[in-house]
C-alpha cells in the first residue's frame, strides 16, 4: 500500500503559491481535504489506473493545482457537469475549491466510479454526485440534456471530440469549459464552433510559476 500524501512544507508552499496564482483562497479545513484526496489517489493508483503517477508533487500541481484553473469562471449556484471524470478530476478539485457549486461527476468505468464515491464519502463531500455512464449513449443523454449551467472537460479527446458530446447537456447560455495545452489554437482552427450550437466566448491562456507547461481554458457558450 502506498504511503498516504501527508502535508510538508514543501507540499503546503506549492499549494498555496498555485492557489494564489489562481486567485483562489483555500481555507485549513479544504486544505486538509486536499491532501486526503491526494492520498486516495495515491492508494487506489496501486489498484486500478487513475492518472499515470504516485509522485505527490506532480499529483499536487499537474493534477489538483491545474484542475482550479477554470473556478473563476463559474457562479456559485451553477450545476456542473465533470464529463469524463475518471479519477475526479477537475470536479473534485473545484468542488474542494467551491463548495456551494452543484456537481456531478459523469464516468463510464464501474472501478473508477466506485472509487469517486468513495472519496466523496471519505472527504464528507455534498452536493455532488456520481452517474456511471457514457456521454454518447443515448439513455445518458435523454436524462441529462439541458440540464446543467456547466460543463467541464480536461483530458476527454480532440478538441472536435469534446464539442460534439458536451453542449446538449448545457442549458441555452450555459458554457463548456475545455482544458488544453499549448496546441489550443491549432486545435481551434479545425473546428467551426458554431456547428457545434456554441461560440467562442473566451480563452483563459494561465501557467504556474513552478511548472512551465502553458495552458488554456476555453470557454464556449451555447447559442
Amino acid at each position: 500500500m502506498e504511503d498516504p500524501v501527508n502535508y510538508s512544507a514543501e507540499l503546503g508552499e506549492l499549494l498555496e503559491t498555485g492557489a494564489r496564482e489562481l486567485e483562489i483562497a483555500l481555507p485549513a479545513a479544504t486544505v486538509e481535504k486536499v491532501f486526503q484526496y491526494l492520498s486516495e489517489l495515491r492508494e487506489w493508483g496501486e489498484k486500478i489506473n487513475l492518472v499515470g503517477t504516485d509522485n505527490p508533487r506532480k499529483l499536487l500541481t499537474e493534477h489538483f493545482l491545474d484542475c482550479l484553473a477554470p473556478v473563476s469562471l463559474l457562479q456559485p449556484g451553477d450545476f456542473t457537469l465533470d464529463l469524463g471524470s475518471g479519477a475526479g478530476l477537475p470536479g473534485i478539485p473545484v468542488k474542494l475549491a467551491r463548495p456551494e457549486i452543484r456537481m456531478v461527476l459523469l464516468e463510464q468505468r464501474q472501478k473508477r466510479s466506485v472509487f469517486l464515491r468513495q472519496v466523496i464519502r471519505t472527504l464528507g463531500l455534498t452536493g455532488i454526485e456520481v452517474i456511471q455512464g457514457q456521454a454518447e449513449t443515448r439513455g445518458i443523454r435523454e436524462v441529462l440534456a439541458g440540464t446543467f449551467d456547466a460543463v467541464l472537460s480536461r483530458a476527454t479527446g480532440k478538441l472536435k471530440e469534446v464539442l460534439g458530446i458536451g453542449p446538449p447537456f448545457l442549458k441555452p447560455g450555459g458554457k463548456l469549459l475545455v482544458f488544453k495545452g499549448p496546441r489550443a489554437d491549432e486545435e481551434l482552427a479545425g473546428v467551426d464552433p458554431l456547428s457545434f450550437g456554441v461560440k467562442l466566448a473566451r480563452r483563459k491562456p494561465y501557467r504556474f510559476s513552478f511548472w512551465e507547461n502553458p495552458r488554456t481554458i476555453l470557454v464556449f457558450e451555447k447559442n
